[in-house]
């Protein structure tokens, strides 16, 4: 119960746009649960629209995050996640991305 898989997207002012999904481990720090960091693997389509240069459409992203989880297990926190292609391409300059975030589970996969 602690692999969670996730999706979501990143979209820029300039109108690249980033698709993904993975999973994460949720790793708790206290017996109430409601302290948990989460390590997480995606994979997804990168879309540059005059924005930053990822060197092409297949990228990775790789993070870590820390949260508050309520009873209803909605979560707070911040996260930390770095893109890269992995030297796919020619090009591979990578982005970092930290985040504030509320997330709220949807139930679909067993909750």
């Amino acid at each position: 119960h602690n692999l969670r898989p996730n999706i979501g997207a990143f979209v820029t002012d300039e109108g690249s746009y980033y698709v993904y999904g993975g999973f994460g481990y949720d790793l708790f720090l206290d017996d109430a649960h409601s302290w948990v960091i989460t390590p997480n693997l995606a994979v997804g389509f990168y879309e540059d629209a005059g924005g930053k240069n990822l060197g092409g459409h297949l990228e990775f992203k790789s993070g870590i995050e820390a949260a508050y989880q309520f009873e209803n297990h909605h979560r707070f926190g911040v996260a930390l996640h770095h893109l890269s292609n992995a030297s796919l391409y020619d090009r591979n300059p990578g982005a970092e991305t930290l985040t504030v975030q509320y997330s709220i589970p949807f139930g679909v996969f067993g909750e």
